[in-house]
């Protein structure tokens, strides 16, 4: 079996954000740049602080879910001109981690977007604060996600083709990512242990912070802060990351 029928079948059988990990490995091993940005900007997040971003990324618009605006009372904003009914939708930013948090949820979702309820406002002279939709709509942004992965890798596919076959990292190499409350969260004790024991000197130092926070009585499984977001993305240079499923 290739390598592209490795990460193909991967793709089609485990959950999004380990099939995202492992392409970014093939992403670095054939030394494409556009993919592995790409891959980063799903896991991440289309997010200021995500290292993968620039001032000419956009949001691209299979992340787009259809829903509701409505004010802090829950009266829905209602658009009777056809032509405004773009209005009631949004383009999520969150990582594919958190987007599968969102998925799994009970009832509707809400979620407060100030830089476009501000647009609405001046742009329509109404007050909205909040914009609801259900987690079905996140379900089909992983589908259209997972079909874009997809048709990355196959437009790659001589170039993965030629690649060795992937082998299976070590558990001692692998850090656990998992949706949390809040998003992403990880082990930062394991973080830790694992940067002393494999990360050089850079590395070593902008663990220390996370030491500090375990000594300050953090859960061994606490909530990620974007700090350590931004080192677990420079560790994908270095290793695996295991991702739940």
């Amino acid at each position: 079996m290739t390598a592209f029928d490795q990460v193909v079948r991967d793709v089609e059988e485990h959950p999004l954000n380990r099939s995202l990990a492992v392409s970014l490995r093939i992403a670095r091993a054939i030394r494409d740049d556009q993919l592995a940005t790409w891959i980063r900007l799903e896991l991440m997040g289309y997010l200021a602080d995500n290292p993968a971003m620039n001032n000419n990324t956009m949001v691209p618009e299979y992340r787009a879910v259809p829903g509701q605006w409505c004010d802090d009372y829950l009266r829905p904003l209602v658009l009777d001109d056809p032509k405004l009914q773009f209005i009631n939708e949004l383009r999520l930013r969150q990582g594919v981690t958190e987007l599968e948090g969102l998925a799994s949820a009970k009832g509707l979702l809400s979620m407060r977007a100030m830089e476009f309820s501000e647009l609405i406002r001046k742009g329509l002279d109404v007050e909205v604060s909040l914009f609801q939709f259900h987690p079905a709509a996140v379900n089909q942004v992983l589908a259209d996600i997972k079909l874009q992965l997809l048709d990355q890798l196959a437009a790659r596919n001589e170039a993965i083709a030629a690649l060795p076959e992937l082998t299976k990292p070590a558990e001692s190499e692998i850090l656990h990512l998992k949706p949390g409350i809040y998003g992403v969260s990880v082990d930062l004790k394991a973080l830790w242990r694992w940067l002393f024991k494999f990360g050089g000197a850079p590395l070593r130092r902008r663990a220390s912070s996370l030491k500090s926070a375990l000594s300050r009585g953090f859960a061994f499984r606490a909530e990620m802060s974007r700090r350590a977001v931004r080192l677990v993305a420079d560790l994908y240079n270095n290793m695996y990351i295991q991702l739940p499923g």
